[in-house]
């Protein structure tokens, strides 16, 4: 977990599950300074923790993570060559632990592979970094590697 952060930090995430010739879940991670970027530009404010937001601001970040999710899925895509369908997202904000053991119970028992994407956000000049997860499943995850070549 080094590269998304500290598992007791406090943190929002996005997550969608994929269907069709991918199945699996994407999480993306909102750490404090990018949820702040975004609220600002989107609404005018900022908030020194998750605890201090409100609906409107929750439902602000779910559709920020659901855009990003959908632009890299739509890439991935494009560049492997397969359809893949998203659900309808839901959000949270809770440990960076709590929120990683969702997708791990879910697909820990079938595979221990997880695709890991720094997000690089530049806003007003300053580089904002947060975490993008794919998690297939065990049959997506081979077909995927077998399409780019990968055995």
């Amino acid at each position: 977990m080094g590269r998304l952060g500290s598992i007791e930090e406090l943190v929002a995430a996005t997550l969608v599950r994929m269907k069709r010739n991918v199945n699996g879940l994407m999480l993306f991670i909102f750490k404090m300074d990018l949820a702040n970027a975004v609220l600002e530009k989107l609404i005018g404010k900022t908030y020194k923790s998750f605890e201090d937001m409100d609906e409107m601001d929750y439902s602000a970040l779910e559709e920020v993570g659901n855009i990003i999710i959908c632009s890299y899925v739509n890439a991935f895509a494009q560049l492997v060559g397969v359809e893949i369908d998203l659900s309808v997202p839901s959000s949270t904000v809770n440990m960076l632990g709590g929120i990683i053991t969702v997708p791990m119970a879910e697909y820990g028992y079938v595979t221990d592979k997880i695709m890991y994407i720094n997000a690089e956000f530049i806003m007003d000049g300053r580089v904002l970094s947060d975490g993008l997860l794919m998690l297939p499943d065990i049959e997506s995850l081979n077909s995927i590697l077998e399409k780019l070549g990968v055995s």
